[in-house]
């Protein structure tokens, strides 16, 4: 039988990979939100206690201005639909 779609199975990581994995993102979701509290101090610091993560200050710095520029975007659209709201009443 051919393989498909719907029956193909992709490959485990490797043991201890997912908890890696997990740890990482904790990291990097504690070390935005320092940075979304204005603490790029203390999300340095973060990083510098977790080296094994691999994330520099740099890189979740770029990963917060994308959020932030993508949150921008939805608060402008919102805001177009609204006005366009008013004006249609």
């Amino acid at each position: 039988m051919k393989p498909n779609a719907s029956t193909r199975r992709f490959p485990r990581l490797p043991s201890g990979a997912d908890k890696a994995v997990a740890r990482d993102n904790a990291v990097l979701s504690r070390a935005l939100h320092e940075l979304e509290a204005g603490r790029a101090e203390r999300a340095a610091a973060l990083l510098a206690e977790h080296p094994e993560a691999g994330l520099t200050l740099d890189q979740v710095f770029m990963l917060y201005q994308s959020e932030l520029e993508t949150r921008t975007q939805q608060l402008e659209e919102s805001l177009q639909r609204v006005e366009e709201s008013v004006a249609w009443l």
